[in-house]
């Protein structure tokens, strides 16, 4: 897939517990758990995945039991690097192409960056509850054409740029599939506000949503 050979390779793994890639974690090259069945958790909040031009972390049809975490836990260790940010890291793709998730996605505070190409491949994704993706900073498109999610869908407060992406395109999420919510509106605290912001194009054609669509203050 280019960029830098695989830091671990694991394709066709099963592992009974949870797994740990994240605080601290600093993996040059890709990581892969392709077609893998994981029982618990996948835990790689605070974990730097550095693969700039190729795939940094791959779980291409793998069914993972409970959540999948991508984000920022200010709870947990991080990179001893402190030129990275304190959070999740990915510097090239963050691959879930087929990927069963049994409770949540959770990406919170994370930073996907693969500019002129895809941040997140999740195409066919299907998760059995939340996917929540506030507060990240996304460079590169997002596709989440025909993903399945049974709750919300909740991007709020984050930013996607698809300036250099292909077609300008950030979020390509046609033939997706949410049975509850769709949130894309900002998120406000006392002393801060994030604003949802998409820098390209958001293709959401096909979409079926159950319940609302919210865009306050998205810009």
């Amino acid at each position: 897939s280019g960029g830098e050979s695989a830091a671990i390779n694991a394709d066709l793994t099963d592992i009974a517990g949870q797994l740990y890639l994240g605080d601290g974690l600093n993996a040059k090259g890709e990581v892969r758990f392709v077609s893998s069945v994981i029982a618990k958790d996948v835990d790689c909040d605070n974990g730097h995945f550095l693969n700039p031009n190729g795939n940094a972390l791959s779980f291409d049809s793998t069914v993972i039991g409970r959540s999948l975490r991508i984000g920022y836990d200010s709870s947990a260790g991080t990179d001893k690097d402190t030129s990275l940010p304190a959070g999740f890291v990915a510097r090239g793709t963050v691959r879930l192409y087929g990927t069963h998730i049994n409770q949540d996605l959770l990406a919170s505070g994370g930073e996907f960056e693969t500019p002129a190409g895809q941040a997140i491949v999740a195409c066919n994704l299907k998760v059995a509850s939340r996917a929540v993706i506030t507060c990240a900073k996304v460079k590169g498109q997002v596709d989440l054409s025909a993903a399945d999610i049974e709750h919300e869908l909740d991007l709020r407060g984050s930013h996607f740029d698809g300036s250099q992406a292909y077609n300008r395109i950030a979020i390509w999420a046609n033939g997706m599939k949410v049975r509850g919510h769709v949130y894309c509106n900002q998120v406000q605290e006392p002393n801060q506000t994030w604003s949802f912001s998409v820098d390209g194009l958001m293709s959401f054609q096909f979409v079926d949503i159950d319940m609302s669509w919210n865009l306050y203050g998205a810009t």
